[in-house]
C-alpha cells in the first residue's frame, strides 16, 4: 500500500474512483445477462489483474503501443474512447440484479466466513508485494512513486530492497499479526505509533 498526493482536490480517492468505473461496468454486464460474477472476477485475475499488480493501466498501454509507446497507443486506440460498447453511466439498480449479485457472490465465497475471506486476501497482498520486491530488485527496476516524482535519480531497486521493501514487508506483518490485525479495508484511520 502506498500514499498517493493529489494535486487537486477531489471527492473520493483516486483508486475508489477507478475501482468504481470497473463496477458500473460489470454491473452493466451482470444486469444485461453477458456473464456471472464469477466470470467477471475471473477476466479480472486471469486478465488485467496479473499486469496491474506490477505495471498499472497506464505503463500497461504504454508497452501497448509498441517501439512509440503511448503516442502510437493513443494515436491508434484514443478515438476509440467513445465507442458505445462501454457504459459511463450505471446500470438501474433492480431487485433482480442485486439478486443475481447476492447469489453470485455467495457461491464464489464457497462457505467461506468475511474473516477468512479477508484473511486470505490480506495474506495475499502480503505475497504479491514480497514477490514484486524480489523481481524488481533482480531487474533493477524500482517503482516507488517517491523516486519518480522527485527528479533524482532512483537508486538501484536492489539497494531500495535491503533499505526499504523488507521493513515495509514487516510492518505489513506486524499490522495483521493474529489476533491484532484489520482488514486493510475496514479502516482510513493510521495504526496507533508502538
Amino acid at each position: 500500500m502506498r500514499p498517493l498526493k493529489v494535486k487537486v482536490e477531489v471527492p473520493a480517492f483516486i483508486a475508489d474512483r477507478l475501482q468504481h468505473a470497473l463496477w458500473r461496468e460489470a454491473l452493466h454486464l451482470i444486469a444485461e445477462g453477458v456473464c456471472s460474477t464469477s466470470d467477471i472476477d475471473d477476466a479480472i485475475r486471469f486478465g488485467p489483474g496479473l499486469r496491474w499488480s506490477f505495471f498499472g493501466t497506464c505503463l500497461i498501454f504504454h508497452l501497448a503501443g509498441g517501439q512509440e509507446g503511448m503516442t502510437h497507443f493513443m494515436r491508434q486506440f484514443g478515438p476509440l474512447i467513445d465507442l458505445p460498447w462501454s457504459k459511463l453511466k450505471g446500470p438501474e439498480i433492480t431487485p433482480e440484479l442485486v439478486a443475481r449479485l447476492v447469489e453470485g457472490t455467495k457461491a464464489q465465497a464457497g462457505g467461506k466466513s468475511i474473516q477468512q475471506l479477508e484473511r486470505f486476501r490480506d495474506d495475499c497482498l502480503i505475497e504479491v508485494e514480497k514477490v514484486l520486491a524480489k523481481v524488481r530488485a533482480r531487474h533493477g527496476i524500482d517503482m516507488a512513486p517517491s523516486t519518480r516524482r522527485s527528479g533524482k535519480p532512483a537508486r538501484r531497486a536492489s539497494q531500495n530492497a535491503r533499505r526499504v521493501r523488507k521493513p515495509a514487508a514487516k510492518k505489513a506483518q506486524r499490522r495483521l499479526a493474529p489476533g491484532k490485525s484489520r482488514p486493510l479495508t475496514q479502516s482510513r484511520k493510521r495504526p496507533a505509533k508502538r
